[in-house]
């Protein structure tokens, strides 16, 4: 039986730490790096940043988890005055400084190809479709990865759109769609690639960025008057802090999906791991860096969560 493992990042700022975390634990139990064990890394925004740095075999997760605690006040170092309020400069410097200095060399897609795959989304407000860049495909395998990072953490408020004069695109974090945990298409990703033809097994492991509470409760939805309600319920399909409903909603659709896939086929495998509960609005915030330590320990302990048999 040849199996395959995907591993899905989803999106989430500065709670990154805590899928560093997991798979820090992964690591720890299994002696292995992840990108010895992992076919395909399919990740939005945060995930991308940390994807295409596991992806490149240059740094164990506990090295990236030193970087970012480190580094994370500094990357979310704000503007002062300006929009966007921070400097995705900062994000290509440290990565060049560290990790490509590493590899030897400018690390293009392609680069990482022979470890792992390495597919990225972005929104593209030109068509309003989200776009997965795929490090094994012809007029992709070449752009740097950090352009590809960039275009798929490019969310408006926090680090602005990218505007690409050539192929007249705007690209924007793959989070402003619904494919803030792109898991359908690692299942897409999956079939494309024959992984579920006889002999084969896939697995997908989903890594969550912190679970939020995207639903009212009764007696507080229901409060006041009519205009008190209509104001509340568009807060609520539209809301800022939280992605929108939409895009909560379509993880939760999909993780429920690719469970009732898997008990359906014998060769796949699938499970979530995300915050143990509902995360604390406290906590439940895009730049929240002084909890960077809260997400990273928390992680650790969901890695324990973790089906390792599926991996190996």
């Amino acid at each position: 039986m040849q199996k395959h493992v995907i591993f899905v990042m989803e999106g989430g700022g500065a709670k990154g730490p805590f899928e560093i975390g997991v798979i820090e634990t992964i690591e720890t139990k299994l002696g292995k790096m992840c990108a010895d064990i992992v076919d395909a890394f399919v990740t939005t925004s945060i995930g991308t940043v940390n994807g295409g740095i596991l992806a490149t075999k240059t740094m164990w997760a506990y090295e990236i988890a030193k970087l970012m605690l480190e580094k994370l006040p500094w990357i979310f170092k704000k503007n002062f005055l300006q929009l966007p309020i921070y400097d995705r400069n900062r994000y290509i410097k440290l990565y060049e400084e560290v990790v490509e200095k590493r590899f030897g060399k400018k690390i293009l897609m392609k680069d990482v190809d022979d470890k792992t795959h390495f597919i990225v989304t972005s929104t593209n407000m030109c068509d309003g479709l989200n776009h997965f860049f795929k490090s094994d495909k012809e007029g992709e395998k070449e752009l740097p990865i950090t352009d590809v990072t960039c275009k798929s953490f490019a969310a408006p408020y926090y680090f602005g759109q990218i505007n690409d004069n050539v192929d007249r695109s705007i690209w924007l974090d793959g989070g402003c769609g619904v494919e803030n945990m792109p898991l359908w298409q690692a299942y897409v990703e999956a079939w494309r690639r024959c992984w579920f033809n006889d002999g084969h097994h896939t697995h997908i492991l989903a890594i969550g960025c912190g679970y939020s509470k995207f639903w009212i409760d009764y007696e507080d939805g229901s409060k006041g008057n009519m205009l008190q309600q209509t104001i509340r319920a568009i807060r609520y399909f539209n809301s800022i802090i939280s992605g929108s409903l939409a895009r909560n909603q379509s993880v939760a659709v999909q993780v429920r999906t690719m469970k009732a896939l898997s008990n359906a086929q014998s060769n796949f495998s699938f499970q979530y791991v995300d915050w143990p509960g509902v995360m604390s609005s406290k906590l439940d915030k895009m730049d929240n860096i002084d909890a960077r330590f809260e997400y990273y320990e928390t992680g650790k302990k969901v890695g324990d969560l973790v089906d390792l048999s599926k991996l190996i």
